[in-house]
């Protein structure tokens, strides 16, 4: 699946970031770099398609790219933004799955967390 859709970049040291001279801070910066759209009817797996437009948000932590659906909190990583993509959309199947073998147990946010993922895939 060919990724889409990375607008805008923030990878930059915070304003007024208060630096010692002398000393050295090693910072582990976390930064959004873009939004993820893949495409509804994608493939996500042999199984399941997207029914709906997926959007996340792109990361860099640690030099891993970290893609995350917001309504679910899921996420993906990888070395790459296409492994990230491609996990994050394994998670959001393995979640389906999980949700779906204790529906009868879920609390509310499960619940609904179940009804997103059923609106975004299809088998």
């Amino acid at each position: 699946m060919p990724v889409q859709n990375i607008p805008y970049y923030t990878d930059v040291m915070p304003e007024g970031f208060p630096v010692n001279s002398g000393t050295v801070t090693q910072l582990n910066l976390i930064s959004t770099i873009g939004v993820l759209t893949v495409k509804e009817g994608a493939h996500v797996t042999d199984e399941y398609k997207l029914k709906e437009t997926l959007i996340a948000i792109v990361k860099l932590e640690d030099e891993n790219y970290v893609v995350v659906e917001n309504r679910t909190d899921e996420y993906g990583m990888g070395d790459s933004l296409e492994e990230a993509q491609q996990d994050l959309l394994n998670s959001l199947v393995d979640y389906l799955s999980s949700l779906e073998k204790r529906e009868k147990r879920l609390g509310d946010r499960e619940r609904q967390n179940l009804q997103v993922l059923r609106d975004i895939l299809v088998k």
